[in-house]
C-alpha cells in the first residue's frame, strides 16, 4: 500500500512539473494548442497584442501569424469589446492550422482585460 501512495504522488509531481513546463512553452496554459512550437507561440502572442494593446481596436480587427518552416498558421481576432469589474475588455478569437495536428481544435476564445495597473490579464 504504502508504494502505491508513493507511486501515486511522485506521478502528481511529474504531472505538476509537466503543466508548469507547459505554460512556461505555451502561453495559453490549460487551452493549450497541440502542435504549436514555442516559436509558433511567440508568434501568436505577438499577433494576440497588436490586437488588444492596440487603443483603437474595433471588433474586426485581426493579425495574422504564420511559420513559413512548416507552414502552421493562424490568426487572432477581436470579436467583442465590453467591460467587465471595472476593465476594458476585448474577446478574442484565436484561428489555428497546424499541419502535424489535424484533429486538434482550430479556434479558442479568450478574454483579454487591462486591469488598472496597465497589465493586461486573461480573464475566465
Amino acid at each position: 500500500m504504502k508504494k502505491i501512495a508513493l507511486s501515486f504522488a511522485a506521478m502528481a509531481i511529474m504531472v505538476a512539473g509537466a503543466s508548469h513546463a507547459l505554460a512556461q512553452i505555451n502561453p495559453f496554459g490549460r487551452w493549450a494548442q497541440p502542435g504549436l512550437t514555442k516559436e509558433e507561440s511567440a508568434m501568436v502572442s505577438k499577433a494576440a497584442r497588436s490586437v488588444y494593446e492596440n487603443p483603437n481596436v474595433k471588433v474586426g480587427d485581426k493579425a495574422d501569424w504564420e511559420n513559413p518552416k512548416n507552414g502552421n498558421k493562424g490568426s487572432v481576432e477581436a470579436t467583442k469589446l465590453f467591460q467587465a469589474r471595472g476593465m476594458n475588455c476585448v474577446e478574442l478569437l484565436y484561428t489555428f492550422h497546424i499541419k502535424e495536428a489535424e484533429q486538434a481544435r482550430n479556434t479558442i476564445s479568450m478574454n483579454r482585460c487591462k486591469a488598472p495597473d496597465g497589465t493586461w490579464k486573461i480573464l475566465d
